[in-house]
């Protein structure tokens, strides 16, 4: 198992001011990232997968799934965020799927929905549940 974590300052310009974490765990090389806060923007993103590409670098990963669980906003840019959850998966290669969507993080993927690349990465999801 390879886990990493990052804890780090939301910048002003996002609209979040408080602590964001993030956990990225290879388990049976399937790599997870899950945020723990409920408030998500591009920052976060590109932090985590920061953290990704990390753990691609120091583990064998054969699939990627990205946890909103406990996510209840992404934004103010949610376009830019999913587009960079798009280029990952286009990056790393490998099978990836968004799990956990509910509420407003459900309805922006809803309504960027027209992307073939971001279908294929919930209904992949849906087809795993």
């Amino acid at each position: 198992m390879f886990s990493l974590t990052r804890s780090n300052r939301a910048s002003p310009e996002d609209g979040t001011s408080r602590n964001v974490e993030v956990r990225c765990v290879v388990r049976d090389a399937m790599l997870c990232i899950e945020w723990t806060t409920e408030r998500v923007g591009e920052a976060q993103i590109a932090a985590a997968l920061d953290l990704a590409t990390r753990a691609f670098a120091a583990a064998v990963v054969r699939g990627v799934v990205f946890d909103f669980a406990r996510v209840r906003c992404i934004g103010p840019a949610w376009t830019v965020a999913l587009a960079r959850l798009i280029d990952f998966q286009r990056r790393c290669r490998v099978a990836c799927r968004i799990v956990g969507l509910a509420g407003q993080p459900a309805a922006v993927v809803a309504l960027y929905g027209r992307n073939v690349e971001l279908r294929s990465l919930v209904a992949t999801a849906r087809s795993a549940a």
